[in-house]
């Protein structure tokens, strides 16, 4: 529950002044009192509390924001990203918490058969392999760890952190200029406690919290992966045609014309990796055998680094150390055309999530030799912007109207995975650039609540431009001298303000990844670009404009924001956006008779900073909202509500008679939809939607019946993307579900997380559930296996 409590204090000339100060704001009197020294002085102190009273959602601290808190069990893996499919393979990040610890994280590999079911062969490890490599000092090359970052602070340093081809940084060998990069250029130098904090980064026990030497290996050599999800890259494989005709306006064309294929056949041989970040600090490269290639630390990110510190201990096992959010946030990988250099690059672009307001961009062409693009982050705490040049160069500046190209001002939790596609924009001699758009992310109290969100943070959509622009330099913001660098890409194209609701008292703000259709995706897409769609944290669907109709039409049509639909959310119902919708065509016959095809955006809510809240105001949906309009840019059904949707309850529905229509939007209450008394509701869904050949699949999760409750249970929804009959809610198991992810096949894999001890899943293996789509049934039900019997949903 929340609660706000508020502690009233002061002084005044006699007990009464106090005594009716505090009773005016309705403070019950703890105390009052006088100094003998000053005996015509009174002091007084007072509480004022109200529980269960609605409050902004802030982030917990770490440990808190596990469902079990710090009961969890240390024994048992940790799952929240969703797994990922690899070549007859797949995937999971696991973790498991330590008190008073770094946390140990996860890496495992499954075999799949030729029907995608798990097979019985032992996985392999990332933490095998990693233990053995973080006993050498040395480089990957030479069988250690190549750990890297860029770092450049003109305030105090004379020249750049030096980097060779060995990608191997981060050592004692250069503590003396890590020891500016990770203390923000320190007034006096502590050569101990910063190669203590190297060798603890690179995994070491110099902290001596376990029973080892302080040179030995720590158990948790690699970090937890918490809500990053990783990415796996392998010979560049975008489509490309050079069929104008039918192409034209898309990436595809685009991509002949550039000479993309010359670039698949220059990279044919590429070896795959797994890219994924971790509360250790790094993004890891992982080859497919789960062999850490290289690890690399965000200059953003090198100053959180020395909250890892806890105690040093006086002998071993006696040591503290914190485990921190800082590399938590989404990866996504593009193959990118830069004009300046003639060639094509594979870019990966990732946020910090839980772990700041701050991205970052790499060069991952060539897998063995990745090369540092730029790097931003928003500092609120001193409203200053600070911008990395690819050599790691810093700049830092303060808030200014005046400042457009690198403004970050607005810039929450980078919680939002970055797209990356072709805007249609005018400037200079193109009229096309690459592009990553993304929301800005998690801001909580910070953000604004019935208002528009010009003076918060975080309630803001960025487009920012990817190639180097040698014409906009961070001197336009109000950096000067030495601290003035040119764009070596992220320079800002618009912050586009997201409108609060003015009857939600959520704290607004974009975490959700955007969705944007594009001509590649559907050929009724006939535009340059794309529209976007994304919810905001009130539950309100946008519909941004990136697309035009001709190259030649101005900039001005571009970043027009409207909002489609608000689901009426407040803490008390707990009807949050957080996650991406699932989109996709669906064709059907108009209120005319004609033959149409409706563009659906479909999102389940649920408060996932809070999961294990039980009220019973709790009222958590599904919905399908569909887009008319599609796919002209503007909007004409604007600010729906359900009140014109078709309900699809099973209570609204029993005869199963209301099919939907590809004319409607609809939506449901999770629990009508998975068989739940709305008395012993308390259910939200987690992750975003997955959409498979017709249907659509959505992971809920209900705490369990306890007024603290540690664990709980998940269930799978599925209907059809027309809103028609699914399976209601089929019972995966005990425990916390990650986002669904659908094979070819139809088998859907779902991560589980928070299972009690001595708990196993009714399906898969381990931390990992299997399930069937509908598609493969011709009872058009969910199918799961469970050790007892087949059961049909």
């Amino acid at each position: 529950e929340s609660a706000v409590l508020y502690i009233y204090y002061g002084a005044g000339t006699s007990r009464t002044a106090v005594s009716s100060a505090l009773n005016t704001v309705g403070a019950s009197i703890y105390s009052l009192g006088y100094d003998i020294n000053y005996p015509t002085i009174a002091f007084g102190f007072g509480f004022k509390g109200v529980s269960g009273s609605a409050v902004a959602p802030t982030l917990p601290t770490k440990t808190a924001s596990l469902p079990a808190g710090s009961s969890t069990s240390s024994a048992v893996w940790q799952t929240y990203a969703p797994p990922v499919l690899g070549d007859s393979t797949i995937y999971q990040a696991l973790f498991k918490y330590q008190k008073d610890k770094q946390w140990i994280g996860e890496i495992k590999r499954y075999d799949l058969d030729s029907t995608g079911a798990i097979t019985a062969s032992a996985p392999l490890t990332a933490q095998s392999k990693l233990l053995a490599r973080a006993a050498v000092s040395g480089s990957y090359s030479s069988g250690g760890r190549s750990i890297w970052t860029v770092g450049y602070d003109p305030a105090c340093m004379s020249s750049a952190l030096p980097l060779d081809n060995s990608y191997n940084n981060l050592t004692i060998t250069n503590s003396t200029k890590l020891e500016s990069l990770l203390y923000n250029c320190p007034a006096t130098s502590n050569a101990v406690a910063t190669q203590d904090l190297v060798n603890f980064v690179r995994g070491l026990n110099s902290s001596w919290e376990e029973s080892a030497t302080t040179t030995a290996v720590r158990s948790s050599v690699l970090g937890d992966t918490y809500h990053s999800e990783m990415v796996m890259v392998g010979v560049p494989n975008a489509p490309w045609s050079s069929d104008v005709a039918t192409f034209g306006k898309s990436e595809a064309y685009y991509r002949y014309l550039y000479n993309y294929p010359s670039f698949i056949s220059a990279n044919s041989t590429r070896r795959s990796q797994l890219y994924v970040g971790a509360n250790d600090g790094m993004i890891h490269a992982f080859d497919a055998d789960l062999n850490e290639r290289w690890a690399f630390i965000p200059p953003s990110v090198m100053p959180l680094l020395r909250n890892e510190v806890g105690t040093k201990g006086l002998n071993a096992g006696s040591g503290t150390s914190n485990s921190i959010f800082s590399v938590d946030g989404p990866i996504t990988v593009k193959d990118v055309y830069f004009y300046g250099q003639g060639v094509w690059k594979t870019v990966l672009m990732g946020g910090l999530g839980w772990g700041g307001n701050s991205y970052y961009a790499l060069d991952i062409t060539n897998p063995d030799a990745p090369q540092h693009l730029f790097t931003v982050n928003n500092d609120t705490t001193n409203q200053l912007i600070n911008y990395w040049d690819a050599s790691g160069k810093k700049s830092s500046f303060a808030y200014s109207a005046g400042c457009t190209s690198f403004d970050y001002s607005k810039l929450g939790g980078a919680w939002s995975r970055p797209v990356i596609m072709l805007l249609p924009y005018i400037e200079g001699s193109t009229s096309l650039r690459w592009v990553a758009a993304f929301g800005g992310g998690f801001a909580g109290g910070a953000s604004a609540t019935g208002t528009t969100a010009t003076s918060a943070y975080g309630s803001y959509v960025y487009v920012l431009e990817l190639e180097p622009d040698t014409t906009k330099s961070t001197a336009s913001c109000g950096a000067t001298g030495s601290s003035v660098v040119t764009s070596t890409g992220g320079h800002v194209l618009t912050a586009a303000a997201v409108a609060s609701d003015s009857t939600s008292n959520i704290p607004n703000g974009v975490t959700a990844d955007l969705t944007v259709i594009t001509g590649d995706g559907t050929s009724s897409a006939n535009y340059y670009g794309g529209l976007a769609y994304f919810t905001d944290l009130q539950g309100k669907l946008w519909k941004l404009n990136l697309s035009k109709s001709s190259l030649s039409d101005s900039n001005a049509g571009l970043f027009t924001l409207y909002e489609s639909f608000l689901d009426q959310a407040t803490l008390a119902n707990d009807r949050l956006a957080y996650n991406q919708l699932g989109s996709t065509i669906v064709s059907g016959t108009s209120a005319t008779g004609a033959s149409v095809n409706r563009l659906f955006n479909y999102f389940g809510s649920g408060d996932m900073i809070r999961l294990q809240r039980r009220v019973s105001t709790i009222n958590n949906r599904i919905f399908g909202v569909m887009d008319s309009d599609f796919p002209a840019t503007n909007l004409s059904k604007t600010n729906q509500t359900v009140s014109t949707f078709t309900n699809i309850d099973p209570a609204a529905n029993p005869a199963n008679t209301q099919q939907c229509t590809v004319n409607n939007s609809w939506y449901g209450d999770v629990y009508a939809m998975t068989g739940v008394s709305a008395a012993a509701d308390y259910q939200k869904i987690v992750g975003r939607a997955a959409v498979y050949n017709k249907y659509v699949y959505f992971s809920a999760y209900q705490p369990e019946a306890l007024s603290c409750p540690l664990y709980g249970t998940s269930r799978l929804i599925e209907v059809t993307d027309s809103c028609g009959v699914g399976s209601g809610g089929a019972l995966i198991g005990s425990g916390l579900a990650t986002a669904p992810v659908v094979d070819s096949r139809g088998n859907i894999y779902v991560g589980m997380s928070n299972l009690s001890p001595s708990t196993s899943l009714p399906s898969g293996r381990d931390n990992l559930a299997k399930l069937n789509s509908s598609n493969l049934a011709s009872t058009g039900r969910v199918k799961y296996k469970s050790w007892r019997e087949k059961k049909v949903y």
